[in-house]
């Protein structure tokens, strides 16, 4: 199943948009989570004066079909199209000159 996720904090698992991550950042506890990629051409993500973050940095990967995805920190369900499309938006996103062509399967 294709995921995106956000960071949400170690200790009270608030997603990071909502309050600052005061005892670190974390990932939701998604079985199977697997990192794929994420929205590196958008970062550094803007915070608020108290460290709250004003966009969740955006992580995209893969998780078990059985895995409970109501919980915080879990943006959205993607069909393996949607998932594909982000990808290549994602890295045309990151090109550093408009000939480069680089590498979508690694994101380089």
């Amino acid at each position: 199943m294709y995921i995106c996720i956000t960071e949400v904090d170690a200790v009270t698992k608030i997603v990071c948009t909502s309050e600052p991550q005061r005892t670190g950042p974390s990932m939701p506890a998604i079985k199977g989570w697997t990192h794929i990629w994420h929205d590196s051409s958008t970062w550094p993500v803007p915070t608020a004066s108290d460290g709250t973050y004003l966009r969740a940095p955006r992580y995209y990967g893969t998780c078990d079909a059985d895995a409970n995805l109501n919980i915080a920190g879990v943006l959205q369900v993607l069909t393996e199209a949607e998932f594909n499309a982000a990808k290549v938006a994602e890295h045309e996103a990151r090109k550093p000159y408009p000939s480069w062509v680089g590498y979508l399967d690694t994101m380089t």
